[in-house]
């Protein structure tokens, strides 16, 4: 009776597993290719890039985003099973040694801190008057979610794969400047032989305009976005350099003290007679 109910047990978890996003627990499958990123470097915007890059005959939105290139924290363990392979999956793990084909975007950290800050007043997670050094010193040592600090996630992927042949490293402000460039390098890591207007297409597709007439219109079927505030844009800007006019000094020094390591080996500090010196955006 023991054993019996044991087991029982044992086959109700394995079903509400099956049913629930996995996150970190994801089945990993040798033919994955991951997209990976700390919260708020630009993976949303590589999603749709890479959606449409892939997928010509369907006009992709919030609505279906998921089905094309899944969120691993938003698609459950057993959907994600059903995915034509090879997957290409949403990621904002640490390092994991078991994903094989990475493709890790990384953003200035002073441009996360005030990004990912607006991003929970969107979410309704912090109010208008919560301070911004507050938020700053939560930032700073990684208690904003469960992936650590900005110079934990950067530093573990790229100081374990950086030089892997199986490692694409892409900075969103590169993105920003030569896109046509940066995703020519996606489409060949991920052995798609894109034509030059392919790759156009794909970038017209997922302009911060679009994404924004697209969120107006399909962001209330997200469920990354259902129950936001409808007065603020989950799609921002789309530029980099924000945090020269937005951040005050006092915080962006900050910032450089905690990860200066990591911001020189992503090339956002230059290292100079000893001393880190910040890089024009």
């Amino acid at each position: 009776m023991k054993t019996a109910v044991i087991s029982s047990f044992d086959k109700l978890t394995g079903l509400i597993h099956a049913y629930v996003p996995p996150k970190r627990s994801v089945n990993v499958l040798d033919e994955d290719i991951f997209l990976v990123s700390y919260p708020k470097s630009g993976n949303t915007w590589l999603r749709f890039i890479v959606a449409n890059l892939i997928n010509s005959a369907t006009d992709i939105s919030f609505s279906n985003i998921d089905l094309i290139v899944p969120d691993i924290y938003k698609v459950s363990a057993a959907k994600l099973r059903k995915i034509s392979r090879p997957r290409i999956l949403k990621s904002h793990e640490y390092l994991d040694v078991r994903y094989g084909k990475v493709i890790y975007i990384v953003r200035d950290p002073r441009d996360v801190l005030l990004s990912y800050y607006h991003y929970k007043i969107l979410r309704k997670k912090l109010s208008e008057s919560h301070p911004l050094d507050d938020f700053a010193q939560d930032f700073l040592h990684g208690k904003i979610d469960k992936f650590g600090t900005w110079q934990d996630h950067v530093g573990g992927w790229l100081g374990a794969r950086k030089n892997s042949q199986d490692f694409l490293l892409l900075r969103y402000e590169d993105l920003i400047k030569e896109p046509f460039l940066e995703t020519k390098k996606v489409a060949n890591f991920i052995g798609l032989n894109a034509s030059d207007d392919a790759v156009q297409r794909s970038l017209e597709l997922s302009s911060f305009k679009k994404m924004r007439e697209l969120e107006k219109t399909t962001g209330s079927n997200s469920a990354a976005l259902r129950g936001s505030r409808k007065d603020m844009f989950f799609v921002r800007e789309g530029r980099s350099g924000g945090w020269v006019e937005s951040l005050p000094d006092v915080i962006s020094a900050k910032v450089i003290e905690k990860f200066q390591s990591g911001m020189v080996e992503a090339g956002y500090l230059e290292a100079s007679t000893g001393n880190a010196q910040s890089m024009k955006p």
